[in-house]
């Protein structure tokens, strides 16, 4: 199926302070948007579509480094603790539709954060995040 064409108008990080005193960069800018077809009798009717972004992360603050881990994958023993967090700022992506006249407002959600005994090429500490993606879809005049 083709692509929705699709203009980006703003895509900043949402903030998380974690409770390692660092900050978590949180964003999931949009690959692709491609109109997808019902799989229930409850969608019959409406315009579905099926979008593609990839979560980014980065953080920000002093850490220690440390020996990078020899193999960076990660598995369910090299998790270390579950780290709170506090949300610091909120932005959503916003794309411009033009096909289908909308504009879609996504918003990145830090559902979980969990410290690993991993470390990257750089030394730098590994984590692992539950994220999940709300989105909106507002019809323009």
């Amino acid at each position: 199926m083709k692509s929705l064409v699709f203009k980006v108008l703003w895509e900043e990080w949402s903030k998380f302070r974690l409770d390692t005193g660092l900050v978590l960069k949180l964003k999931i800018p949009l690959k692709s948007i491609q109109p997808a077809n019902a799989s229930s009798d409850a969608q019959k009717g409406m315009k579905l579509y099926k979008m593609i972004g990839n979560p980014l992360s980065s953080v920000e603050g002093e850490f220690e480094s440390h020996e990078p881990s020899k193999d960076e994958t990660i598995n369910p023993s090299d998790i270390v603790r579950e780290v709170r967090y506090e949300i610091q700022e909120e932005n959503p992506q916003v794309y411009y539709l033009p096909e289908i006249k909308s504009v879609l407002v996504l918003k990145p959600v830090l559902k979980k954060a969990f410290l690993t005994s991993k470390y990257d090429s750089n030394g730098l500490p590994i984590s692992s995040l539950q994220v999940e993606a709300r989105f909106t879809i507002l019809e323009t005049p």
